[in-house]
């Protein structure tokens, strides 16, 4: 027996002696039930650093999880952050890959999404695999035993545990809600199973449909954890990729022409973060994984140009995190807005810096305040405070542009923009001469050459802030 199988039977063991009786399986979306009281989680412990493997105890933070489990054998992790995602694309959603309906090794089911060719495709696998360390996408029963270990059924406990989780830059757990198991339904390939954590519900849903998702580890407490099967996934180790962050309002999103073949990757070192937190390799439109756009076409954006100067300059890899929507103010950016722009930029910002730094961040709204520009850059300089400050990227440059040169308030807007540098450390700004309407005079978007001569602009300002030595 490998090491692989020596794992999975002795984890089987173990659910097996202490899992409840599995509970009644069911289609859609039940009524919550009343939820009992239980006793509360340990409180978090010391820093995970300075914990050794053989003394963590259930709701301790390690190696970026919490502590769901602890058996003669194993210590299991779940995730601090998740993701929302389908099970599988559209193109493989009535694929069977073979995993069993009921499995208590979430492990072994998820090594079959590892070894195909097409495993991006099956998301929320995917987005497990990509953490690296041997997380995998658990089993049913794993995910009722993480309910079990850190009281989910209970609204105070997880009320507490979300409230650590979040202070130490996780994502609240959605007891509530149903996350993806890695198991298939038994009968219908169109659908995988799903357990709702505040009482471990189980549901099939079909595949191509978005829930939650959290990642899970087990490390042995008697030998080291197992070897990867297989090259890591991701392209290029941890923390080689220049990352830079694209919010604002519709110019940011993009509104350029499209023409044929932009929907393919335009250059082998740029890539874009996808909808489950991956680098993919780039192509347009750049901000159709925004997890705040309209629902309309996304066009080419200032991140087209932008991106192949950089990666063109450095030589380097480039990342881009583009995470804007049309017709947005600046109040809605604010911290705490009830909008949640200015949290999911952060959000899918912190996904990315585990692939390397955030180097900058571009900027382009203003169109929804130019009628009053007064006060705008004050309140920019609280946006861009609290990125720097919650993304502990202190000195990031931050590269605002000047709105349509065209666009009737342009004489009240863009000299406010051009004094931005005297509000705001370590900001600049770039001009909007020459780019030309997309429609006519009445339009405030820039057409494809204008967003194109607008990335460039923004890459020239980058360099000069933090390329000028190569």
């Amino acid at each position: 027996m490998n090491t692989k199988h020596f794992l999975a039977a002795l984890l089987i063991a173990a659910f097996a002696a202490c899992a409840p009786d599995s509970p009644k399986e069911k289609e859609g979306d039940p009524e919550d039930p009343e939820i009992p009281e239980n006793p509360e989680i340990p409180e978090n412990p010391e820093e995970p650093q300075k914990l050794q493997l053989d003394t963590l105890k259930i709701g301790d933070f390690y190696d970026e999880g919490i502590v769901y489990a602890v058996d003669e054998d194993f210590v299991h992790l779940v995730s601090m952050d998740e993701v929302t995602c389908s099970w599988a694309q559209e193109s493989v959603s009535t694929i069977k890959v073979g995993t069993e309906a009921n499995s208590a090794d979430g492990y072994e089911n998820t090594v079959m999404f590892k070894e195909r060719a097409d495993m991006d495709k099956f998301e929320a696998a995917a987005w497990c695999i990509y953490k690296g360390d041997d997380w995998y996408l658990p089993s049913r029963t794993e995910l009722s035993q993480v309910t079990n270990g850190l009281k989910l059924n209970n609204t105070t406990t997880v009320d507490s545990l979300n409230q650590v989780i979040i202070a130490n830059g996780g994502d609240a757990f959605k007891a509530s809600s149903y996350y993806w198991s890695s198991c298939e339904h038994a009968t219908d390939a169109t659908k995988a199973w799903s357990v709702r954590l505040a009482d471990k519900g189980h549901s099939s849903f079909v595949k191509k449909g978005s829930r939650p998702v959290r990642a899970v580890r087990r490390l042995s407490l008697k030998e080291a954890p197992a070897a990867d099967d297989g090259d890591d996934p991701v392209s290029g180790e941890p923390g080689d990729y220049e990352v830079f962050l694209l919010i604002g309002q519709s110019n940011m999103a993009g509104r350029g022409a499209l023409i044929e073949g932009d929907d393919q990757p335009f250059d082998e070192k740029v890539f874009l973060l996808n909808a489950i937190g991956i680098p993919e390799p780039a192509s347009n439109p750049l901000n159709r994984y925004s997890t705040i756009k309209k629902d309309i076409a996304q066009g080419i954006n200032p991140g087209f140009s932008f991106s192949k100067k950089i990666a063109q300059h450095t030589g380097k890899k480039v990342l881009l995190v583009v995470n804007a929507r049309g017709g947005t103010a600046l109040y809605e950016w604010k911290p705490g807005s009830s909008t949640g722009y200015y949290a999911s930029a952060v959000s899918r910002a912190k996904k990315a810096q585990k692939y390397g730094k955030i180097v900058a961040i571009l900027w382009h709204q203003g169109e929804s305040n130019s009628g009053n520009p007064d006060g705008y850059l004050t309140g920019l300089k609280t946006i861009v405070d609290a990125l720097r400050s919650d993304l502990k990227i202190p000195d990031a440059p931050f590269i605002a542009g000047e709105i349509a040169e065209w666009h009737s308030n342009a004489s009240k807007f863009n000299p406010v923009i051009q004094q931005i540098s005297t509000v705001i450390s370590n900001s600049d700004w770039v001009s909007s001469k020459d780019c030309g309407w997309l429609k006519d005079e009445s339009d405030p978007h820039f057409s494809r050459d204008g967003q194109i001569l607008l990335g460039n602009r923004y890459a020239d300002k980058v360099i000069s802030y933090c390329y000028t030595e190569q």
